[in-house]
């Protein structure tokens, strides 16, 4: 008993001190990894509101228009043919492109020599013919008499119908002549229709040019238009207030403008297309420029310029303008609300035009003076918290 008691004694005691050795080992490690947790957990710290610029909302009280813009174009446009053939002998000086010649003025003139020798042979044959036709007029009525007293045949008679009636087709086609010969000798002198303004002439003198020959294009200085494109929304305000003064026996015009150039109020709305262009989604209205034209002796305007037609509108809803990033998704603004801490507030907008870097538009509540939100956030909400720097009118 005594010799097994020896055995265990050593193993025991050297488990003893190896346990003694690692459970502080754990306890020591088990502190350091607490430790080392707590150090590497960050500090909890309050987010701070986003600083933010804003643009006060300024009251609009000037009278308001909508912009659009267009090409000069002319409804009625032709293209001048020579009728007669020759060789030309006169040309206008004015007809040239962008000069003005006034209705019925000669355009240039065809050698018309060969056309009165033509009139001289219709009109002698007209004479001819009226001869003939007063000789067989007797004859026939020589013959009715005859036949009353019996001294001759119906069938003599019936002759001297048909001369009667032959030489009348022959006076008759030789006045179609005469009219056909004063046609073409009219047609050596070539007119314009209207008052025109000249956009190409391919005519000089000595020049030979054939029937048919195109020698000038022409448009009607009294038949000059521009369409305007607008979406549905804009053109609803241009025709309230259209409507506004057709009430007062008054027609809408616009201001026109080119450029640095600003042509005054003479395009006259005649006209609304009534279904919308699909592939530009818009309404087009149609101007009239004839007044614009009309006073422009050397017209600094041609077809194919780009126009600006300033158009005045009704607005049933107060008017705001601010530095133009401060309107979201073309449908609304936020508001910078609160004495101490900022808060934004969505409001619903209807911007109308951009112009020199701000937004005009219209909202249901007045804006008058209050500061929107222009900074661009990541994320965007309402009542979100901001800190605003000091607005100012200018932004």
């Amino acid at each position: 008993m005594t010799a097994f008691r020896r055995l265990v004694r050593p193993k025991v005691e050297a488990q003893a001190q190896q346990l003694a050795f690692i459970i502080p080992t754990l306890v020591l490690f088990m502190l350091l990894s607490g430790c080392t947790t707590e150090q590497e957990q960050p500090e909890q710290q309050e987010a701070t509101p986003p600083l933010v610029t804003s643009s006060v909302a300024s009251p609009e009280t000037e009278p308001f228009t909508l912009r659009g813009s267009g090409f000069v174009q002319a409804t009625e446009k032709i293209n001048v043919v020579a009728e007669v053939s020759g060789r030309v002998v006169e040309v206008n000086p004015k007809l040239s492109p962008g000069k003005r010649i006034a209705a019925g003025e000669v355009l240039f003139a065809i050698d018309d020599r060969t056309y009165r020798a033509e009139l001289a042979r219709a009109e002698a044959a007209v004479a001819s013919a009226k001869v003939s036709v007063d000789k067989a007029a007797r004859e026939r009525a020589r013959q009715q008499q005859l036949v009353e007293s019996g001294a001759t045949s119906q069938r003599a008679l019936d002759n001297a119908s048909i001369e009667f009636a032959a030489s009348e087709a022959q006076l008759q086609q030789a006045q179609a002549n005469l009219t056909l010969a004063q046609k073409r000798l009219e047609d050596t002198r070539v007119m314009s229709p209207f008052d025109a303004e000249v956009i190409v002439d391919n005519v000089t003198v000595g020049a030979f040019v054939s029937v048919g020959a195109s020698v000038a294009e022409l448009f009607d200085v009294n038949a000059v238009e521009l369409l305007v494109g607008l979406p549905q929304r804009d053109a609803d305000l241009v025709l309230a207030h259209r409507q506004r003064v057709a009430d007062n026996d008054k027609a809408l015009f616009a201001t026109i403008s080119k450029e640095q150039v600003t042509f005054g109020q003479q395009a006259r709305l005649v006209d609304v297309e009534p279904q919308i262009e699909r592939a530009t989604r818009t309404v087009t209205l149609r101007f009239s420029l004839s007044a614009l034209f009309n006073q422009q002796a050397d017209t600094a305007l041609f077809l194919g310029d780009y126009l600006h037609a300033d158009m005045p509108v009704m607005l049933n809803k107060p008017l705001f303008s601010a530095a133009e990033g401060v309107v979201r998704k073309n449908a609304f603004v936020y508001t910078i609300t609160g004495q101490q801490s900022k808060t934004l507030k969505k409001v619903a907008v209807t911007p109308l035009k951009r112009r020199d870097g701000r937004v005009f538009f219209t909202g249901e509540q007045s804006l008058a003076n209050t500061p929107l939100l222009l900074s661009g956030l990541v994320q965007e909400s309402n009542g979100m918290a901001v800190t605003i720097q000091a607005p100012s009118k200018a932004q």
